[in-house]
């Protein structure tokens, strides 16, 4: 190969890399671009919320608080939703009311449920939606919202 060969081969490899490094850089633009399915997914899990306190709201639930995590990068779930009880008979009604609620109005089972033996936090996973039900000593111990204190933190009247 001569000298002007080889300087015509560098150019062109080089000039796909660019070309590459462009067409990576526009498609990570357009990915965080939300897509319509994003968009709807986001709707559905805030309506699976809405549905949850619903359900505590029936059965007299005390504190209730929404965490929308999904501004946070490591997050486990789109939505907390949090709330407590005096009793462990109370706990227990109001987490059967919350999955008879969203059972009713979505369709949906929770994926992952546990605490109901005790009932002194029941934890009903809906995957973008966890539903956590504690007796008010058990809250105050695990004090969840201070755990995620990135989230954006909604009270519920």
């Amino acid at each position: 190969m001569t000298k002007k060969t080889i300087k015509k081969a560098a150019k062109k490899t080089t000039t796909k890399k660019t070309a590459t490094s462009k067409t990576k850089t526009s498609e990570k633009r357009s990915a965080k671009k939300k897509s319509p399915t994003a968009k709807k997914k986001n709707d559905e899990a805030a309506a699976l919320a809405s549905f949850v306190v619903k359900g505590m709201q029936e059965k007299k639930a005390k504190n209730i608080t929404i965490l929308d995590l999904r501004g946070i990068s490591n997050r486990v779930s789109d939505f907390f939703v949090i709330s407590d009880a005096d009793s462990t008979t109370h706990v227990n009604s109001i987490a059967g009311s919350v999955e008879e609620t969203v059972k009713k109005n979505t369709g949906e089972r929770p994926f992952h449920s546990e605490g109901w033996e005790n009932a002194q936090w029941i934890l009903m996973d809906y995957v973008n939606v966890v539903s956590h039900v504690f007796l008010r000593e058990t809250r105050e111990f695990y004090n969840l919202e201070s755990l995620w204190a990135d989230a954006e933190v909604e009270h519920i009247k």
